[in-house]
């Protein structure tokens, strides 16, 4: 009975073994495969990115092994990436020429985990065309719970499907790169593609702004295209290529700047009617400093209000790299007959406009020879009589304030005393200017003759301010000087500036400056003794007339040495040179250090001591060295006596004399 019983307790603890264990039966092993991007743009050098998942829901089904392979025609991409596959999951990751992924013992993938692995792929669009390949399933992709590709296998839940993407696409190549100077073409290409590979046939265009380009895609895919940008504005336009349907649209940009032109030799100050040249250079934006030959060059003078004065010039730069002047065009014009202030200006397709500096044209030249004389007299008013009314002459020495040799010298003399002022009725004024890139401050002494009035009665003299009997009184007419300044910046006539009259200064001296020698040596800022050599020490044509420092004034006398006034105590001669005792920085100009040589100059004129003045302890540019009347003869129906007025001034800047009555 024990035996029966026992017996069927076995059956029973049997049979409840065997219906627990089918209700908790191990799970399928079950994981997948995943690949993006699904579809590629490109066939070579394709980066997919492969997620593994262990797709078992629970239990223990730890993936420890599996083998991937690649879809026919799918190659790994060695050239760019000697190892094409990588992962940063731990195990041993092999891959094989043909296509095949393994990697084992690494660490358990628990069900429903993941991890990547990326790999670059080549695709031959011949084998697998446009449309999407599935991955190939058991047995090529195939994972297992062993280490060593053994153990138990897990069935494959699902595969990716790839392939080149279907849509076409276009690229630009071989655009130029960089800024593209105005006037240069731009050439490029466009190359279609489909499934990966070169399209020929596809009716590419590109446009950039109103212009159009392109064509038929020929065997390589490629198009050329091919703008201008001839008149183009500086800036950053933009290239936009369109294909047929279901090839996306592309653009691209390109820099372009504009070519310069430049004076390189600003045209001298010249005499009326006389021949002159300016020379223009043609140079590369995006190349800087690079010249160009071969561009026509248009060149027009233009006087003071901007208008044009005769007809334009054209002339190419030169296009001859041997040449000194490559890239340069030289423009020889006869200057205006009209004395005045200038400029030339330059044009060329592509090339910025250019102005030279103003230029000056002068009606005159003062020579330095004996023969003509240092004289002028107005070309404007041929008086040559000094007791004519509306003479006006001049001279000028052998040496200028600055101590340099005559040279010669433009000059313009206007002569206006004969024309009444408009607002005051008075005989008006005499201007004299010269080109000062020849010599900023070159000395003059000039006589005119204003009018001719009536002598006071000797047997009765009028009072001062007696107008009525015999003209006007002596003692009304006064001399006013301008100085060089633009006064109060008033306009009159469209004429420019109005220049500031002050009445006029008495002069020092009646002669020109002239140099009382050179410095022995280099003195600073400080030396208040200087040594002085006179000749004939002095270059050959010093003016020994006017020698030796001996014949200077008593101390105290003014010097300059180049722009610094001194003030000379006393005078010293020892072995032939001259030891001057000087006081500097006495407000009147700056100290300042001279090499030796320089000239130590006399001076004629003043220094203004009004303290009201603008230009108080200034040395004046301009006085009156003397004025006054001489007898003409008598009236022949009043009998009046009859003299004239005249004015004779220094002038070493550019200034105005006015006669007022």
């Amino acid at each position: 009975m024990d035996c029966i019983r026992n017996w069927a307790v076995f059956l029973l603890a049997a049979a409840s073994l065997a219906f627990g264990g089918a209700a908790s039966a191990a799970p399928v092993k079950q994981w997948s495969v995943g690949a993006a991007p699904s579809s590629f743009t490109t066939s070579t050098n394709v980066k997919v990115t492969l997620t593994v998942t262990n797709q078992t829901p629970n239990g223990n089904s730890n993936i420890n092994s599996l083998q991937i392979t690649l879809p026919a025609g799918y190659t790994f991409d060695t050239g760019d990436h000697s190892v094409p596959v990588s992962t940063s999951w731990n195990g041993q990751l092999n891959w094989t020429p043909g296509g095949v992924i393994t990697l084992s013992n690494m660490s358990p993938l628990k069900p429903q985990g993941s991890f990547t692995l990326v790999a670059y792929l080549n695709i031959n669009t011949g084998t697998v065309g446009c449309t999407a390949t599935a991955w190939p399933g058991a047995p090529q992709t195939m994972a297992w719970t062993g280490s060593s590709f053994s153990g138990d296998t897990f069935q494959l839940t699902s595969t990716p499907s790839t392939g080149v993407n279907a849509n076409s696409s276009l690229a630009f190549g071989s655009l130029p790169t960089g800024t593209i100077s105005a006037g240069t073409s731009i050439t490029g290409t466009v190359q279609a593609t489909s499934c990966g590979a070169p399209a020929s046939g596809v009716t590419v265009t590109a446009t950039m702004g109103s212009q159009s380009s392109g064509g038929t895609t020929g065997t390589n895919g490629q198009t050329g295209f091919t703008f201008s940008t001839s008149g183009l504005a500086a800036g950053t336009y933009t290239i936009n290529a369109t294909g047929p349907t279901g090839y996306p649209p592309i653009s691209t940009t390109v820099t372009v700047c504009i070519n310069g032109l430049a004076f390189t030799v600003q045209p001298s100050n010249v005499q009326a009617g006389n021949p002159d040249s300016a020379t223009v250079k043609a140079t590369s934006c995006s190349n800087p400093g690079t010249v160009v030959g071969g561009v026509p060059v248009t060149a027009q003078v233009y006087d003071s209000t901007g208008s044009k004065v005769g007809a334009p010039l054209t002339v190419s730069t030169d296009a001859t790299s041997t040449d000194a002047g490559y890239g340069s065009a030289v423009f020889n014009f006869t200057a205006p007959a009209n004395v005045g202030t200038y400029t030339i200006g330059a044009t060329a397709t592509n090339y910025s406009d250019a102005t030279s500096a103003s230029f000056k044209v002068f009606n005159g030249v003062l020579n330095c020879n004996p023969n003509p004389p240092f004289k002028f007299s107005d070309p404007n008013v041929n008086v040559t009589d000094p007791s004519v009314p509306g003479y006006a002459a001049g001279e000028r020495g052998y040496w200028n304030k600055d101590g340099l040799a005559c040279v010669p010298l433009l000059y313009t003399f206007t002569n206006s005393i004969l024309t009444p002022d408009p607002i005051t009725g008075e005989d008006n004024t005499v201007h004299l200017a010269w080109d000062t890139s020849t010599s900023q401050l070159p000395a003059f002494t000039y006589t005119m003759t204003w009018k001719t009035v009536d002598a006071a009665n000797p047997l009765n003299p009028p009072s001062n301010t007696d107008t009525t009997t015999y003209g006007w009184p002596v003692l009304k007419r006064t001399t006013y000087v301008a100085w060089q300044t633009s006064g109060d910046g008033t306009v009159s006539g469209g004429s420019g500036p109005l220049p500031v009259y002050v009445p006029a200064l008495t002069c020092a001296s009646k002669d020109l400056p002239a140099p009382y020698g050179s410095l022995d040596a280099a003195i600073d800022n400080a030396q208040t003794s200087i040594v002085v050599d006179v000749p004939p020490t002095v270059p050959a044509g010093y003016p020994s007339a006017t020698m030796p420092v001996t014949a200077s004034p008593a101390a105290p006398f003014p010097i300059v040495i180049g722009t610094e006034r001194m003030s000379v105590t006393g005078v010293s001669v020892a072995g032939g040179q001259y030891t001057l005792t000087v006081v500097r920085g006495d407000g009147m100009t700056t100290k300042a250090a001279h090499t030796g040589g320089v000239y130590v100059m006399s001076t004629p004129l003043p220094i203004d001591t009004d303290s009201t003045s603008p230009y108080y302890l200034q040395q004046v540019h301009m006085c009156v060295v003397n004025q006054g009347w001489m007898a003409v003869g008598i009236d022949p129906v009043t009998g009046i006596p009859q003299v004239d007025y005249f004015t004779t001034v220094y002038d070493i800047g550019d200034g105005f004399v006015k006669g007022s009555f």
